[in-house]
């Protein structure tokens, strides 16, 4: 019979009483209750049962005995640096009819100008024969105060796609306010089909975190809108997302309950909790934050009445926790023609890689490769680590670069309850 060795990107957890492994190299998980008591990581050479060996082996768990998961592993990260797609987050205008109360932006900027939108066209037309994809994530501001520039740019990029023979398609990370059912239509014949939504909790606490620039609430005209956004029968998905301060917990079983009635049935609507975080360290709030270990009796409980969160095993799959920042083949075009790395840290000089001129990129590569040089490449920490395969210690290079050192997705802490989460 033949030998494996056991693969050095596993993980052991339970779930509803059944013992499971998970690769974090292949992405995939097994079911092992029959050998929950062996202690696999001290075993080479392992022998089964042959349905279970040929089980683990094409889960990636068990290996052939002279297969090299370092050259797995390099092979992994040069297929995603390499995956031909180009990654556009655009800023049509870095204006807002918000003031949240958290919100880290200025709003210095307005709309963006001709000239700068020619330069885009110009530049994506010299750049987009190196590239089999382009997906552009439309971001402010808010963006649909310039939804007209989102129209005109979007009508002129799909004729380049088309002129490259490139796949294209875009998401948009929008407040909701702007979003009537005629401006959605408009957005889905730009090929926006992803959308970012926030709601802080139920209408109570909702309206007063994310507040209108006259101070007023926005909770009815959002889920208004999104009930409208339930009745196309187009495809799309929308991700509602929730910012939870310890305020928001007071309405929050309130909140997921209406959301599980009047979204439940339609999984094009996805519910995701996040942790309010002063991600740039010039948060000025009144607000109570919380740690991401507050979000899970939440999480359990919306598991238990049927809302679903399989759309988080994207997040644990090879990659899926690198930070966009961290991609070569990324970058934020700010509405005045200006290049950054990241959205949270515009005021950061060290965000600041270039700018669009004549129709070209002007790039600081020294400036960029901070950002993209940094983790699997450079930390010990991280090319031993058995989640390496996931984030690759680029999960937030921002904090890397503000603290010298590798940050560790949150996720992690708490890496038991998030596969559980996602176990039927």
């Amino acid at each position: 019979m033949k030998k494996y060795k056991y693969s050095k990107y596993n993980y052991k957890y339970t779930s509803n009483n059944h013992t499971y492994i998970y690769n974090t190299l292949s992405g995939m998980n097994a079911e092992v209750n029959s050998i929950s008591n062996i202690k696999l990581p001290e075993k080479n050479n392992i022998i089964f049962s042959e349905g279970l060996n040929e089980q683990l082996h094409s889960a990636g768990i068990l290996l052939d005995s002279n297969v090299n998961e370092e050259l797995l592993l390099t092979q992994l990260f040069y297929n995603y640096e390499n995956n031909g797609e180009l990654f556009l987050i655009i800023l049509p205008t870095e204006q807002c009819n918000l003031r949240c109360i958290y919100c880290y932006e200025d709003f210095k900027n307005g709309i963006m100008s001709t000239s700068v939108q020619e330069n885009l066209l110009i530049f994506l037309d010299s750049i987009l024969p190196h590239y089999k994809r382009l997906y552009i994530s439309w971001f402010g501001g808010e963006p649909l105060l310039a939804v007209n520039i989102i129209e005109k740019l979007s009508a002129e990029i799909i004729k380049l796609s088309v002129k490259h023979q490139i796949d294209f398609h875009a998401g948009i990370t929008t407040n909701g306010t702007l979003l009537s059912s005629e401006i959605f239509e408009r957005l889905l014949n730009c090929r926006i089909y992803d959308y970012q939504i926030t709601l802080d909790g139920a209408k109570e606490t909702h309206d007063k975190q994310r507040i209108n620039v006259n101070h007023k609430g926005t909770f009815d005209v959002i889920y208004r809108n999104l009930l409208d956004m339930k009745k196309s029968d187009k495809q799309f998905g929308v991700i509602l997302r929730t910012n939870i301060s310890k305020e928001t917990t007071t309405s929050l079983y309130n909140y997921i309950d209406n959301i599980k009635n009047d979204f439940g049935d339609d999984k094009r609507f996805m519910l995701h909790f996040v942790a309010i975080a002063d991600l740039t360290g010039t948060l000025h709030t009144t607000i109570d934050l919380c740690d991401t270990y507050c979000l899970f009796q939440y999480y359990k409980y919306a598991k238990s009445i049927g809302i679903s969160f399989d759309f988080y095993k994207s997040m644990f799959k090879p990659t899926g926790m690198i930070c966009y920042a961290a991609n070569p083949n990324a970058m934020v075009i700010g509405s005045d023609g200006k290049i950054y790395k990241c959205t949270v840290a515009f005021n950061n000089p060290v965000n600041t890689i270039g700018e669009l001129k004549n129709g070209k990129a002007l790039i600081d590569y020294e400036k960029k490769l901070l950002w993209e040089q940094n983790g699997f490449e450079t930390s010990i920490k991280c090319t031993t680590c058995k989640f390496s395969p996931i984030c690759f210690g680029k999960f937030c290079p921002l904090e890397k670069i503000i603290n010298k050192k590798e940050p560790c997705p949150p996720f992690y802490k708490y890496i038991n309850t998030y596969l559980q989460l996602m176990h039927k």
